[in-house]
């Protein structure tokens, strides 16, 4: 009879980076499982944090824990274990880690196809390795294009008025300003300052988490864009990873990566930092049709410009043509129904008005440097990874 491998999961489930890596480990069970899992869930143990005394009488075979103030006893017990870090990855262990540079040039270039020459990053807490990577990733990634590059002062007293440290840096940058975010819970502590200063966003500061919680982003206007991260993805390889270590007896020092996956683009990030007026009212235009079949004479109708003036704008400001900024958007357009509908790849080549198939394929391929099907595969929302 095949032993039902017992595994020990101490991953709390309330915010999305934790929900996905869960998704993924379920996922892998399901598929070869099944396994039995044990947790510790504050709701039914009376808020009492788990013991290595308990841990022991379980008899696991196997942990995934999400850093937390029993981690190192836990390797003590020298159990085949994967670590989801929070202050710095472990030595000589398997780590779940995020692919933070990837994730802040993302940020930049997001900000960057806004128009906005002023960038800034923001973080409370120097602990975490993570938002230390992210913000020098930031900080490189916008160096050669930004005209000012601003990084929030950590407090070096205890007891520091975070609140005002924080309006007092708001206020203080030049705008518009493209400001990222470590993760969505700072994101919305920054939205709170601007909120307090009276300052408007998107208009005067834009902001982009990291992480993508729908609570968090989505519960206040105005709803904060974030990047989306391929946690679920990242929880079926450490499963996988883990079932490979109790079944060899053998430890592994895998580092696996937490990719990001694309920007949700929502009202705080919805703004176009262009200072030419007649740009960004082109641009505007072609936002608001991106669901149209609009050529470039129909954005040249739109603005008090010639073709060529319009062009040689277009391309000192954006560095892009017209017609290459009409395609980027609507194929943007495309990528989104792709990975948030469930429509057809007819249907969405349909409501973006290609009577042709080939037409669409040969745009988005020539964007996004993949064929639509291979984009919804990678991208999309799935229920069940498959190996």
């Amino acid at each position: 009879m095949v032993k039902t491998p017992k595994i020990l999961l101490l991953i709390e489930s309330s915010r999305a980076y934790e929900q996905g890596m869960l998704t993924g480990i379920a996922n892998y069970s399901r598929l070869h499982g099944p396994w039995m899992f044990y947790r510790n869930i504050p709701a039914v143990s009376g808020g009492q944090k788990i013991t290595l005394a308990q841990v022991k009488k379980l008899d696991t075979d196997g942990i995934i824990v999400r850093e937390q103030d029993i981690t190192e006893k836990l390797l003590t017990l020298h159990q085949p274990t994967i670590i989801s870090p929070y202050s710095k990855p472990f030595d000589g262990l398997s780590n779940i880690v995020t692919n933070d540079t990837a994730i802040s040039q993302m940020a930049v270039k997001h900000f960057a196809n806004r128009g906005f020459k002023n960038f800034a990053f923001f973080n409370l807490d120097k602990r975490f390795y993570w938002a230390i990577n992210r913000c020098q990733a930031f900080v490189a990634a916008a160096q050669n294009i930004a005209e000012t590059i601003n990084v929030f002062e950590y407090p070096n007293a205890p007891g520091t008025e975070h609140k005002k440290l924080i309006i007092d840096w708001i206020t203080s940058l030049p705008k518009p300003v493209a400001v990222m975010a470590a993760n969505d819970d700072l994101s919305y502590s920054l939205f709170e300052a601007t909120r307090t200063a009276q300052i408007n966003v998107p208009e005067s500061v834009a902001i982009l988490g990291v992480g993508n919680d729908e609570i968090v982003c989505g519960l206040h206007w105005p709803p904060l864009s974030s990047i989306a991260l391929n946690t679920q993805e990242a929880g079926y390889t450490a499963a996988e990873l883990l079932d490979k270590m109790i079944r060899t007896g053998k430890n592994e020092t895998t580092q696996i990566t937490v990719e990001p996956l694309r920007v949700i683009s929502r009202h705080s990030t919805d703004i176009l930092a262009i200072e030419d007026e007649d740009v960004a009212q082109a641009l505007r235009f072609i936002r608001q049709h991106a669901r149209d079949l609009i050529q470039v004479d129909d954005v040249v109708d739109a603005v008090p410009l010639s073709r060529r003036q319009l062009y040689n704008r277009f391309q000192e400001t954006l560095g892009r043509s017209i017609y290459q900024e009409i395609r980027r958007v609507r194929m943007n357009h495309a990528a989104a129904m792709l990975v948030e509908t469930n429509l057809s790849i007819s249907e969405i080549a349909h409501s973006l008005g290609f009577t042709d198939l080939k037409n669409i394929s040969r745009c988005f391929s020539h964007e996004k440097q993949m064929t639509m099907l291979a984009y919804r595969k990678k991208y999309g929302k799935r229920q069940v990874t498959h190996r």
